[in-house]
């Protein structure tokens, strides 16, 4: 059951300020998108064949090639900070 404290909670995890008639609606499509996924999961697939991807096109696919990489300094040089061939970035989290 998806009540209202556990979109409450979600939202402040991902920094959403909810309104209240938000949160009621948001509460009753997810708990509606959860009892989807329920019914779903109650059929039988086994004689499903799985699918590798939704295009039967064989020209979506390559065939992978091994090829030369760049070198270490190409790859660097336009970056403004580098430690043992790594990027170096600011620190944006705690």
């Amino acid at each position: 059951m998806i009540d209202e404290n556990r979109i409450t909670e979600l939202a402040e995890l991902a920094r959403i300020e909810l309104s209240e008639d938000e949160l009621t609606s948001f509460s009753a499509r997810l708990q509606s998108e959860v009892e989807k996924a329920t019914i779903i999961t109650k059929d039988d697939l086994s004689a499903v064949e799985p699918m590798v991807s939704a295009f039967n096109n064989p020209a979506f696919m390559r065939a992978d090639q091994v090829k030369d990489s760049m070198s270490a300094e190409r790859v660097f040089q336009n970056s403004q900070q580098v430690e043992q061939n790594h990027f170096v970035v600011p620190k944006i989290m705690g």
